[in-house]
């Protein structure tokens, strides 16, 4: 029968006859199709990013693994942001925060051990005429080192944007979306006598301005400390964010992340970083834009503080202090610390999971095994 039907339609091809689908079959067939499409592209779509995902792990554990590899070259883990000596000034026995005076930070430090010897060569610290005078990043003689677009650095996850670039800190800033775990507290008030790096109160990350811990000195063991965690780059080329070559917070630095002012991974309070250039960023990229990114900062404009971001659904990925990668959960328990201009020394006993795993001396360890 079926063999007669086919030999029919030939017939009916032959005299200029039509024999095939009806209308209703062919709209049919085009719904099934639309339907199974429907199905398989979320399963496509959440394949790919856990392959992405699975890749920024082992971007950020080769990261963190070279961080430990100076560590043993250099008997201490690399400043988070240097300053030249006769920079090492500000208010309140502060830091400075310009963007246009800052020497190499920890990612240029580490370039030797992540297989970027020839990058590190290029870079240039003293001018040749007179060595007590410094050569910033931001000086067109290190652009090579600063726009070195690296893939370690990079997680797929996040969009791929265009170097960060402004008038006084040269163009050419690669993206990186790895920031080296700081200190909870404002740059300007690093050498503060009672919340500073120095203090008595436990504010400490990992590294910190012209200073870092050593292995030791991570009294809540390596292995409950983070040592990176993700962030995102900036949605503009006049967003400093992510620009793994910058010692800035938001750049390559975690500040002020285990707060009270930002109390999450992906936090998405408007102004939750403090980015320097803010209205600017704001021109650029729009308002309602930046706020459905997560992405909107602080209006107030200076690099002062910024948390973990990434583009994976529901958390982040951090490196350990001993190279560990855990994909921390945005609703992790979140504890309250106190104001930054204040000190309570009761206050270590209302911090949660986040922030006892950000601190690396308070004394309240959580092991990521349990």
């Amino acid at each position: 029968m079926n063999r007669s039907r086919y030999s029919s339609c030939l017939w009916q091809s032959s005299v200029g006859g039509r024999c095939g689908f009806t209308l209703v079959e062919l709209l049919v067939v085009i719904a099934i199709i639309g339907v199974l499409v429907s199905l398989l592209l979320p399963a496509v779509q959440a394949a790919r990013e856990s392959s992405r995902r699975s890749q920024c792990a082992n971007n950020c554990r080769n990261v963190a693994i070279a961080l430990i590899n100076y560590h043993d070259a250099k008997q201490r883990f690399p400043a988070a942001i240097s300053l030249h000596p006769k920079d090492d000034v500000g208010e309140d026995n502060g830091r400075p925060t310009t963007l246009q005076t800052l020497m190499p930070n920890w990612a240029v430090m580490i370039l030797p051990y992540l297989e970027q010897a020839s990058t590190y060569a290029t870079l240039v610290t003293k001018n040749p005429s007179d060595p007590s005078q410094p050569v910033y990043l931001s000086d067109d003689r290190n652009r090579a080192v600063r726009s070195a677009e690296l893939s370690v650095m990079r997680c797929g996850s996040d969009y791929v944007n265009e170097p960060f670039s402004n008038a006084t800190t040269g163009d050419g800033w690669a993206r990186g979306n790895y920031a080296i775990n700081g200190f909870q507290m404002a740059p300007a008030f690093y050498n503060h006598p009672t919340m500073g790096w120095n203090a008595q109160i436990p504010r400490k990350g990992i590294a910190g301005i012209n200073a870092a811990l050593r292995i030791g000195d991570v009294t809540d063991g390596s292995s409950n400390t983070i040592m990176i965690g993700e962030i995102r780059a900036g949605l503009a080329t006049v967003d400093s964010r992510g620009a793994w070559a910058l010692g800035a917070c938001g750049s390559s630095v975690l500040c002020l992340h285990a707060s009270h002012l930002i109390l999450s991974p992906n936090s998405c309070t408007p102004g939750d970083d403090d980015v320097n250039n803010a209205e600017a960023i704001i021109a650029a990229v729009g308002a309602e834009a930046l706020k459905m990114e997560c992405m909107y900062p602080y209006e107030y404009g200076a690099s002062n503080q910024a948390g973990t971001r990434s583009q994976h659904p529901g958390g982040v990925n951090v490196a350990m202090a001993d190279a560990s990668v855990h994909f921390i959960d945005n609703y992790v328990e979140t504890g309250v610390t106190p104001p930054v201009f204040e000190y309570d020394s009761g206050y270590p006993n209302t911090f949660g999971v986040w922030q006892r795993l950000n601190l690396s001396q308070d004394e309240l360890p959580v092991s990521m095994t349990n």
